[in-house]
């Protein structure tokens, strides 16, 4: 289902490798998953609006701080340098897959609070959550990926 939509295309290449790592390594999909369940959890059960807001964006963090490491998973393979991939490609697929997996986190945890009928938490989380994503992948993640 992740990878359904990646065309057989050169500058795709690195966008179809990071995914399929991502769900056949195993560590990869089960930290993401065990860390969205633990920050759900806090979000569900902390009955203070604010605590709840820190926490979704705290487990946010985390994910994304763990999943960085990707980038690094295929570094020793010596045939990565033999395809005919810009390393520009490389890098705008391993951000763009963070973002995605980022951006989805903060649906979730926005969808939890509208469960709870705490709009201001949607409000919160979603922007928050959002401006955090872009804020992080370019000030942190960008820069780290050489």
């Amino acid at each position: 289902m992740l990878t359904a939509s990646i065309t057989y295309k050169q500058n795709e290449t690195f966008t179809y490798l990071y995914r399929i790592t991502f769900i056949r390594s195993s560590d990869y999909l089960g930290m993401y998953l065990r860390l969205i369940g633990i920050g759900a959890l806090a979000v569900w059960f902390v009955p203070n609006l604010w605590v709840k807001i820190a926490f979704a964006l705290l487990f946010l963090y985390l994910s994304a701080f763990q999943m960085i490491s990707l980038w690094n998973h295929h570094r020793v393979i010596v045939w990565l340098d033999l395809y005919p991939v810009k390393h520009e490609w490389r890098q705008a697929a391993m951000l763009t897959f963070l973002k995605q997996l980022m951006l989805f986190q903060t649906i979730l945890f926005a969808i939890l609070f509208l469960i709870q009928w705490n709009l201001l938490g949607v409000i919160i989380v979603a922007a928050g959550g959002t401006l955090f994503t872009y804020t992080f992948i370019q000030s942190y993640v960008k820069p780290r990926l050489v």
